[in-house]
C-alpha cells in the first residue's frame, strides 16, 4: 500500500493535466429526470457552494496565499475554492465555458431570475445579482443551466 507521501509525490511528477482529464470526464450532472430535488419544472437546479482548505505552511503557499486575516485562528495559508454542484444528487460539476447559468433568489413559493452568467476559458465567472429585495429576505439561491436555443 503506497503511503500518502508517495501518492503525493507522484501526482506532482504527473503534473495537473492528467487529474485535468479525469475531472472534466467525471465531472458531470448525474440526476435523471424525476431524481428528487435535481429540477425545478424542466430545469435542471444547480448550486454554488465554496470551502476552505488549509495548506501546508511553505513559503510558497504563504507567497501565492498569505495567511488569514481577522477573526479566524487558523495559522496556515487558506486556499478558498467555489464550486458549481448538481441539487439533488450533490454532484460536483465541471463549469462549462458557453453553456449559459440563471442565477435564482428564492423563498418559499417564489422564485425570480435574477441574473445569467457563463464561465471563461479558465473557469471563472463574474455574476451581477439583481434583486427586487435585499438579498439576506430570500433563503435560498439557484443556479440553473439554461436550455439551449434550438
Amino acid at each position: 500500500m503506497p503511503s500518502t507521501g508517495a501518492l503525493s509525490q507522484a501526482r506532482r511528477r504527473l503534473g495537473p493535466q492528467p487529474l485535468q482529464a479525469l475531472f472534466d470526464r467525471v465531472a458531470v450532472p448525474l440526476a435523471r429526470p424525476g431524481t428528487p430535488g435535481a429540477w425545478l419544472r424542466s430545469w435542471r437546479l444547480m448550486a454554488i457552494d465554496g470551502v476552505m482548505i488549509d495548506l501546508p505552511d511553505t513559503e510558497a503557499n504563504l507567497g501565492a496565499y498569505g495567511k488569514p486575516e481577522g477573526g479566524t485562528r487558523r495559522p496556515f495559508p487558506q486556499l478558498r475554492v467555489v464550486g458549481l454542484s448538481e441539487c439533488g444528487s450533490h454532484a460536483l460539476v465541471a463549469a462549462a465555458p458557453g453553456t449559459i447559468y440563471q442565477f435564482w433568489l428564492a423563498k418559499p413559493g417564489i422564485q425570480i431570475p435574477s441574473a445569467t452568467f457563463d464561465v471563461s476559458d479558465d473557469g471563472l465567472a463574474v455574476l451581477q445579482i439583481t434583486a427586487p429585495a435585499p438579498v439576506n429576505q430570500f433563503d435560498q439561491v439557484m443556479v440553473t443551466i439554461e436550455q439551449a436555443e434550438v
